[in-house]
């Protein structure tokens, strides 16, 4: 059983940070936490340990963001404020534009990389490798939630140091998404060398920073920014991942293993869910909710002329999906062959966990790099790795140009990564790349789940890239006088 929070203690700092309904609301009364709290070794990992459940806690949200957009998943009985996303009818009180989560998750870790050596000056058994190692992991967490504002919102502001105290002001203007960019990687360049391999239990392994963490997130970096020479840097990255055979393909049958059990060796960085420590997914609402899930498979993707999987694709029908009811099974049953089909008993879909890197998706990276740097034959080696583990047929001839092969890897990681909260950065990064020179391609793809009706006025707004982040939430706008607006937002 996964223990995630197995060392886990409730403390004064961060239960009042947590109750702020905004990053910028009042912090606690001056001194409180170095004062009365950075004591030991302990104090430092619970508030860790603490940045790691305010991501569990709002896993749906991550998933929403890199799926509600794309075009993958069809609704079923979706509420109001995902019709609004897809349909191009963003507005700055949607829900979904709430970032202050992320900037919890920022706070929390920050406080870790600044106390930590207070902590360590008052507890003598406190060693200094064990102390970097947790700074490390820190600015590993706190790097994944700015690269998860980076992608949905553009321009952010970067926190120059937790708020611990009404000393520290709060008007932050925005930072450019290369700042921000450039910030991720500084901070993850940082946590490397200290960042533990391996930790004493299972779960840790997976549901913790690692280096293997670290590498995958510095490549989706480097990706992501694509500045000169960041493909080859986001490769070696990628290629450091599998370099001591620590993470790596499961095999055929073990495919559906990764998502039922959880913490595999193909899982590089899960977000742990486990249902009995109240640490619920929201798989049972999202996917199967007495069959009246929020989301379905989208039939055009299986569709007889247009079909994403091969006939002898271990991950097609009655694997990703169910072919009769439309039913995305990763998260909701525990063996998609039975017949039939048996759902985990007792809600336990709760406990499947989030899977934010694993190795499928950085062989899927390297192919996207290979194929960028026009290295075809090596682009087609590694998506003939994910093809081969999943008994689908190899492909041999493809044309020769960086299109094709975006092309063709976007298919891939659809097939691969269906419903692990990709998609809408995949096409994002592909289309936003050399000054959105694939801008058109994006805005097709979003057009096939819009309705007719709205289609024309969402191509229209596509044209503008600002239109493809979302709108800062309002109350930061009222909260924080310095932050301006998304400018595609600044009329609406």
């Amino acid at each position: 059983m996964k223990q995630y929070i197995k060392h886990f203690v409730w403390i004064v700092f961060i239960t009042i940070i947590s109750g702020c309904d905004s990053w910028v609301d009042s912090p606690p009364e001056n001194g409180l936490i170095k004062e009365k709290f950075w004591k030991s070794e302990q104090d430092v990992e619970s508030a860790l340990i603490d940045s790691y459940a305010t991501l569990q806690k709002n896993i749906n949200i991550l998933f929403l963001h890199g799926e509600v957009r794309s075009d993958q998943l069809s609704f079923y009985r979706a509420p109001g404020y995902y019709q609004q996303l897809r349909s191009g009818r963003i507005i700055d009180n949607n829900k979904m534009c709430n970032w202050s989560f992320l900037y919890k998750v920022i706070n929390q870790a920050s406080a870790v990389v600044e106390n930590a050596p207070t902590a360590a000056e008052n507890d003598k058994n406190f060693l200094d490798v064990e102390r970097d190692a947790l700074i490390a992991e820190a600015r590993f967490i706190r790097s994944l939630a700015y690269f998860y504002l980076v992608r949905i919102w553009k321009e952010v502001p970067i926190l120059p140091y937790s708020y611990e105290t009404d000393n520290n002001g709060f008007e932050l203007n925005k930072s450019s998404e290369k700042e921000v960019l450039d910030y991720i990687i500084t901070d993850l360049k940082l946590s490397l060398p200290h960042i533990k391999h391996a930790f004493s239990e299972a779960w840790e392994n997976h549901g913790r920073g690692t280096v293997y963490a670290v590498h995958s997130l510095l490549a989706d970096t480097y990706l992501w920014r694509d500045d000169e020479g960041d493909l080859d840097l986001a490769l070696e990255h990628c290629k450091s991942v599998f370099a001591d055979s620590k993470r790596g393909l499961l095999s055929s049958d073990q495919w559906f293993s990764i998502f039922s059990e959880g913490n595999t060796a193909e899982g590089i960085f899960e977000i742990q869910c486990e249902n009995l420590q109240g640490q619920s997914g929201p798989w049972y609402k999202l996917f199967l909710n007495a069959e009246r899930p929020e989301f379905i498979f989208n039939k055009k993707l299986q569709d007889k002329d247009f079909s994403i999987y091969d006939e002898t694709d271990i991950r097609g029908e009655n694997a990703t999906y169910n072919s009769e009811t439309g039913l995305i099974l990763k998260y909701i049953t525990p063996d998609p062959t039975i017949v039939p089909l048996k759902y985990y008993p007792n809600r336990q879909q709760y406990t499947c966990n989030f899977i934010v890197y694993r190795a499928a998706d950085i062989i899927l990276m390297m192919a996207e790099i290979y194929a960028e740097k026009g290295m075809y034959k090596e682009s087609m080696e590694q998506i003939n790795k994910i093809r081969n583990r999943a008994n689908a047929t190899e492909i041999t001839t493809l044309e020769e140009s960086v299109t094709a092969y975006e092309d063709y890897i976007l298919y891939e990681r659809t097939r691969e990564l269906y419903g692990e909260g990709k998609s809408w950065f995949d096409l994002l990064r592909i289309a936003k790349r050399n000054n959105y020179a694939r801008k058109q391609m994006i805005i097709d793809k979003v057009l096939t789940s819009v309705s007719p009706i709205d289609q024309a006025s969402v191509e229209s707004a596509l044209q503008d890239e600002y239109a493809f982040y979302l709108p800062i939430s309002r109350n930061e706008l009222v909260y924080n006088q310095q932050l301006i607006q998304n400018p595609f937002y600044q009329s609406k």
